[in-house]
């Protein structure tokens, strides 16, 4: 829903959304999980700043960089994070960098977006 553009939108609400909706994944957190009992899991953080002001210094466009790490400890991980790539390409986010990051006894895959969103109309644009 868009805002009034007087504040900077959250666009956090909107990755857990998306990412719950991924059916294969059953866990989703803004840290790691303590003991990794429930895979595949998804672990997000979000990292924002102005991108735009007007001249009474109100922020209508905030720069975001979403870092997304799935993990999972059988095969598969690849169609999951095709998903999540679907799924925030839906968004409005079209940079999309994935890498592969595999640790002790658990696949891992890294995704990093960014976008620019308008804080009035929440319309997301690249870069």
């Amino acid at each position: 829903m868009p805002t009034d553009g007087m504040s900077r939108y959250s666009i956090r609400a909107d990755i857990v959304a998306a990412l719950k909706e991924i059916e294969e994944i059953k866990a989703v957190a803004a840290t790691y999980p303590e003991n990794w009992k429930v895979l595949p899991c998804a672990v997000y953080s979000c990292e924002s700043r102005p991108a735009g002001k007007n001249k009474s210094t109100v922020e209508f466009l905030t720069q975001w960089t979403i870092t997304i790490e799935l993990f999972t400890n059988k095969s598969g991980i690849g169609r999951i994070a095709e998903s999540v790539q679907q799924a925030i390409n839906q968004m409005g986010f079209s940079d999309v960098r994935v890498k592969d990051a595999n640790i002790k006894n658990l696949n891992r895959k890294i995704i990093t977006v960014s976008g620019v969103v308008n804080n009035r109309t929440l319309q997301i644009t690249r870069n």
